[in-house]
């Protein structure tokens, strides 16, 4: 078993072994078994182990020269650690057999423990050489963006010029443990940036395709109006870049996404994210805002797989995802928990980028007290509702005030879709309220000690 960067621990062992006392006295020609007799009783105790080739004296041997087989133990795939102990083990009865020049019983024992020595350290280099592949696992980077990575509010302003580049980068990211992914991304996180401008403004947008890239890449803006999105004018080869400028007209919340074909691979393998153009005077202030969009992953392997995983574009037209996910891979939300304060207003921007399901967000233990199920941010919100549906390409965002602290579980009330790694949390802090809910019976003066539950 050889590790990542080549250390052979049996041919260590091997090595270290020959050069031992023991492995010496066994193999020295003088202490070979004398006579047809001790020869045939030798062969009956090691003869059943197949043989593996290293440069020695054999004790069959009669001509004394190198290159020849040494009688070590191998099991089908290699060499055996059971096989070697049994063998270790039958060290003594083997050289019980020396007809001649017996050894004392102290020198025995020593070159005994000398092998056993030898044999503590193939155990060491073995541990060894199994570290290189947990270390490489952790340095597989985490692609997955923050749900608080986004920029404030626009404010009250005059329309104006944003230039934005969006860099398309493929790279081996985190999907679950153990398991990586060849995501396609935009900026190099999934998902891409979110781009946050006002009505009226001009967008002049710079898609960048990296030089490693293997794949065309562009851009296609639902908030855009003509050239699909700017995926027509935005086809851009490994090590180029393209330009697409428009004018932000409809004030709302839209998806980006990759437009390249197959469209679909392009969005299930990362590329995509919101863009939310705001209304003349801005949005309504809030105390924290969040960042997510849920999406889904095809790879040839089942879920659950370890190693590098690959895209599979046969259950991508057969809608047959392995995983869900929130914000790029398994567990992104709950390394990157939504934090906020009892009292604290919050809203959150929320994506469905499919490419072939619909969604509905959910928490648990939480009422969303004003929605907006398409992403207008001039309609009235509706109010007190449980979840945002959204259609795969849609987007849409929820607001609410925490009024009990805990742990508020964040879900796709398709609820089947935990079991393939979609999930999350809001961590709220602060005091609880036993008067909003607690756990146990009402007492008579409507107070309660207990831990409140959420």
């Amino acid at each position: 078993m050889a590790s990542a960067e080549g250390f052979n621990p049996w041919s260590f062992f091997i090595r270290l072994l020959r050069k031992s006392p023991f492995y010496r006295f066994t193999h020295h020609t003088k202490f070979r078994p004398q006579g047809k007799r001790s020869r045939t009783a030798w062969g009956r105790r090691i003869g059943n182990f197949p043989a593996v080739t290293v440069k020695s004296h054999h004790p069959f041997s009669s001509s004394g020269t190198d290159s020849e087989l040494c009688p070590l133990p191998r099991c089908d795939d290699g060499p055996c650690l059971a096989s070697i102990l049994g063998w270790l083990d039958q060290a003594p009865s083997l050289m019980s057999l020396r007809q001649k020049n017996p050894m004392p019983t102290s020198r025995l024992l020593f070159h005994y423990i000398l092998s056993l020595l030898a044999l503590a350290l193939f155990f060491f280099a073995f541990h060894l050489s199994a570290e290189p592949s947990a270390t490489s696992e952790q340095t597989i980077p985490d692609i997955s963006r923050d749900p608080s990575d986004l920029p404030g509010l626009q404010g009250k302003r005059p329309p104006k010029l944003v230039k934005v580049t969006l860099h398309a980068i493929e790279v081996e990211g985190r999907l679950a443990d153990g398991a990586s992914f060849p995501y396609w991304t935009f900026n190099g996180k999934v998902p891409g940036p979110f781009l946050r401008v006002r009505v009226g403004d001009t967008l002049e947008i710079h898609l960048a395709n990296d030089s490693t890239s293997r794949m065309v890449h562009s851009v296609d803006f639902h908030a855009a109006w003509g050239f699909s999105g700017g995926a027509a004018v935005t086809q851009t080869i490994p090590g180029q870049e393209k330009v697409f400028t428009f004018r932000a007209l409809n004030p709302g919340l839209y998806l980006y996404h990759c437009g390249t074909p197959m469209v679909a691979q392009h969005i299930a393998n990362g590329m995509y994210g919101l863009i939310l153009v705001e209304p003349v005077g801005g949005l309504p202030k809030v105390d924290r805002e969040f960042y997510i969009v849920e999406a889904e992953i095809y790879t040839s392997a089942p879920m659950g797989s370890h190693g590098p995983q690959t895209s599979d574009i046969t259950k991508i037209l057969r809608s047959e995802p392995e995983y869900f996910v929130f914000n790029g891979s398994v567990g992104a939300l709950s390394r990157h928990p939504l934090r906020a304060k009892v009292g604290e207003k919050i809203r959150i921007y929320f994506g469905n980028a499919g490419p072939n399901f619909s969604s509905n967000l959910h928490l648990l233990g939480a009422v969303l007290e004003h929605v907006s199920p398409d992403g207008s941010v001039l309609s009235p919100l509706r109010e007190n509702t449980c979840s945002l549906f959204i259609p795969a390409g849609g987007a849409g965002f929820v607001e609410f005030t925490p009024k009990v602290s805990g742990r508020y579980p964040l879900m796709d009330h398709f609820f089947a879709r935990m079991e393939k790694g979609l999930g999350g949390e809001l961590i709220v802090e602060g005091p609880s309220d036993p008067v909003v809910s607690h756990e146990g019976p009402q007492t008579p003066t409507g107070r309660t000690t207990q831990t409140p539950s959420h």
